[in-house]
Order: structure tokens, then C-alpha cells, then sequence
């Protein structure tokens, strides 16, 4: 045999190759060394994605104005005797949404296999809206009776940052009326009136409170509902009324309603009016929630894959991923 001569080349064999391995965190080519027939690869993909962001809420939510109060009395006339309800307070309150699911993070890939990447991130929760409006008090009824007075709801607050609240309903009266040529001396029992609504402008304010002749509270101009008339019940019938609920809010709160009214005989109070609605506070709310980080891939493992020495092999890798391929001696 010659000097320097191995027996491969004498005989025509391959080359031995090493055992050792290569690492790709970044793409690249792997070079088979002349001899490498057999490789194992063990591989992930790149990191997944965050989730997106909640959104924000939007619009506003008013309160509902409170119920006028009712005059509970056996003897007294159910017409006039029950209080009316309250207008229902404006919303167009859109909750925000949930953030998207991150996207999976990209393969890497070599020798025609694949290696997933992790999983993305949950989307944020949805951003808080500003708070309701809160709903006007109901107005106080009376029981049997008595001459006291039915007092009138409070008005609800605005919600968070809002403008203005709703208008207080005003209590129950008795009244006398002096004769006339044409008409008797009569006495009557009176209902107290709605509230009117807050306003959810910023001119000119929150609703009236009820007007202590029965005659309703305006709502907060111009979006705030209106109160209701309180009841008149008054001895021989004249001037007589049934008690008025309550208006809607057009962008507001709603307004109260009006109170019952009690028996003129004796004469007795009636219920109190409805407190108004509070406005909604100001539209939209908190930002949304930051979604959650995406999961790192989990490495797996192919095994016996063949390869021809001499080759060059392209390496994908995603930011995140990685691809180390290792070799025994052979």
C-alpha cells in the first residue's frame, strides 16, 4: 500500500464522519459532510403571537325614572288612587369586544420536515363602560287615612363622569277650592309629580323637580324624558285627573311618574311623584385589556432521516424557533 494512503481511498470506501452536531436559530444552510448518510433533527417553530387588545366600550346607559307612589286607601277611588310609572331612561350602550387570539407562531422546517410553532396569546378583556345612570326613587304611598304627606322620590345621580341627575318628584297635597256663583266650595287630594329626566347635554342641566300644583318636571332640555301630572281627585269631580307616567328619555333619563292621589272626603294626601332618571355618564368607557403574550414553541424529534453527503440543505427558522441537527459516527 502506499504511504498516506487510507483504505478507503485504496479500496474505494466512504469517508468516516464524526459524530457532532449543527444549531440553526436564525435560517441557514446545512452542508452534509461527505460520508453523512444519517441525521436526527429536533426542531421548534417560532413563538406565537400576542393576543390583540380588548376594544373599548361605546354609547352611555341612562336610569329609568322612579315610579310615582300609590294611595292605598279601602275607600278611596281606584282611578285616581294608583300612581303611574316612570319613562324608561335612553341607551345605545355597546359593550367593547374581546381582543383576537394571537396567531400561532411559523414552522421551521428541514429536509421536508416540520416543526410547529407555539401557540398565540388570549385576547384582552374588554375595556369597563363609564356607569349608568342611576334609576330616579320611587315616590312614597300612603297607607289608610291619614293627611301625611306622600314625599316625592329623589332623582337618580348621573353615572360616572355624566352631566346631570334627575329632577326630585314632588310630594302630595290636599287643596280647597272657594265657591262661586256657578260652582260649590269642593276640597281635593293631589298626587305628587314626576321628576323630569337628566339631561345627558351639557346645557342646561339636570330635570326639574315636580311642581307642587301636580304639574310634572321637565326633563334636563332637550334630552331628558319629561315627569308625569300627578293625580287630582276633588270633591264632586271637578278637576279630576289620573295620575301620568312618566316620558322616556330621547338621549336621557326617564322621567318619574306621577303620584296617586287619596280620597277629597277627608281630605287625604296621595302618593309622592317619581324621582327622574340620572343621565348616563359620559359615552365609551376604559380602554381595552393588553392581550396575553404568545406561548413558546415545544421542541420535537425526527429521527433517521437521510441525507447525501456533499449537499447542501436549506434551514428554515422563525424568530423564536430553532433547528439542531446531530449525527452519530458513521
Amino acid at each position: 500500500m502506499p504511504i498516506g494512503t487510507s483504505k478507503a481511498g485504496l479500496f474505494g470506501g466512504k469517508p468516516i464522519v464524526n459524530a457532532g452536531s449543527e444549531t440553526f436559530n436564525s435560517p441557514g444552510t446545512f452542508a452534509a459532510a461527505d460520508g453523512l448518510e444519517i441525521v436526527s433533527v429536533t426542531g421548534k417553530g417560532g413563538t406565537g403571537s400576542a393576543g390583540n387588545s380588548g376594544g373599548a366600550p361605546s354609547g352611555f346607559q341612562s336610569g329609568n325614572g322612579g315610579a310615582g307612589g300609590n294611595r292605598f286607601d279601602p275607600s278611596g277611588s281606584p282611578n285616581y288612587s294608583y300612581g303611574k310609572g316612570g319613562g324608561t331612561g335612553a341607551t345605545n350602550l355597546v359593550p367593547g369586544a374581546t381582543g383576537n387570539t394571537g396567531a400561532t407562531g411559523a414552522s421551521s422546517t428541514v429536509f421536508g420536515s416540520s416543526f410547529a410553532g407555539g401557540v398565540g396569546g388570549n385576547g384582552g378583556t374588554a375595556g369597563n363602560s363609564n356607569s349608568s345612570g342611576n334609576n330616579g326613587a320611587a315616590g312614597n304611598s300612603q297607607n289608610g287615612p291619614s293627611n301625611i304627606q306622600g314625599t316625592g322620590g329623589p332623582g337618580g345621580n348621573s353615572g360616572n363622569l355624566g352631566l346631570f341627575g334627575g329632577g326630585q318628584g314632588s310630594s302630595s297635597t290636599t287643596f280647597s277650592v272657594p265657591g262661586d256663583p256657578i260652582f260649590p266650595a269642593s276640597i281635593g287630594s293631589r298626587g305628587g309629580a314626576g321628576g323630569g329626566g337628566g339631561s345627558g347635554n351639557a346645557f342646561p342641566g339636570s330635570g326639574n323637580a315636580g311642581g307642587p300644583q301636580g304639574n310634572a318636571g321637565n326633563g334636563g332640555d332637550p334630552s331628558g324624558g319629561n315627569g308625569g301630572d300627578a293625580a287630582t281627585h276633588q270633591s264632586g269631580g271637578l278637576g279630576s285627573q289620573i295620575a301620568v307616567a312618566g316620558n322616556p328619555g330621547p338621549a336621557g333619563g326617564g322621567g318619574g311618574g306621577g303620584g296617586g292621589a287619596g280620597q277629597p272626603t277627608g281630605p287625604y294626601t296621595g302618593g309622592g311623584g317619581g324621582g327622574g332618571g340620572g343621565a348616563g355618564g359620559l359615552p365609551g368607557g376604559n380602554p381595552g385589556n393588553p392581550g396575553n403574550p404568545g406561548s413558546a414553541a415545544n421542541p420535537s424529534t425526527v429521527n433517521d432521516i437521510t441525507v447525501v453527503g456533499g449537499a447542501n440543505y436549506s434551514v428554515v427558522v422563525p424568530s423564536g424557533g430553532q433547528i439542531q441537527i446531530s449525527w452519530n459516527t458513521q
